[in-house]
């Protein structure tokens, strides 16, 4: 919706994570490939309009999806101890593995 950053709070955003995100190196990935450019552009910009987080939008070439072009989000290495901050209290302890430990 092009208002998600009205409903894209810190529970909703840890139980995405828990469902379709990962850490990787320093930072962590949020899968949004169902969504197009200009959508990741919109959740890129609620999680920085809702939780001032650096997020890019990285290309996914992993070939899954017919070969169409798809993307994802990455939280930055910058965002890393704040996005824990903000997910942690929410996330289920069968799923504390995909969090990062604090710097």
């Amino acid at each position: 919706p092009k208002l998600i950053h009205r409903w894209l709070n810190a529970e909703a955003l840890a139980f995405w994570f828990m469902d379709d995100g990962t850490k990787i190196n320093s930072g962590y990935i949020l899968n949004s490939q169902g969504f197009t450019l200009n959508e990741n552009k919109r959740l890129a910009n609620a999680l920085g309009k809702n939780f001032k987080f650096e997020v890019n939008i990285h290309k996914d070439d992993s070939k899954k999806n017919d070969n169409k072009v798809s993307y994802r989000l990455y939280i930055t290495s910058k965002s890393k101890d704040d996005f824990t901050d903000v997910v942690s209290p929410f996330i289920l302890p069968c799923f504390q593995y995909k969090l990062h430990s604090k710097s």
